[in-house]
């Protein structure tokens, strides 16, 4: 569930966020990011909050696909 959910919300980005992108963000290898895709491993707890940062997304929803999507939006004046 959280390999499907972290490869869509990565490609409704505009532009599509990559591999490499987001593992520079979070501070990770590119190979990470592929083990998670792959669900060949899952992320660490700090790992996955800046994830949720980063794509704008709930960690609830990221993991499980249930409550809001969206974190909302910060407007600073």
């Amino acid at each position: 569930m959280f390999a499907r959910h972290l490869r869509k919300v990565m490609l409704e980005r505009r532009p599509p966020l990559t591999q490499k992108a987001l593992a520079e963000r979070v501070g990770v290898s590119p190979a990470a990011v592929s083990r998670w895709l792959r669900q060949d491993r899952f992320p660490h707890p700090r790992h996955l909050n800046k994830i949720c940062a980063v794509l704008g997304v709930h960690r609830q929803w990221l993991e499980t696909g249930e409550g809001e999507k969206l974190l909302p939006r910060l407007h600073i004046h």
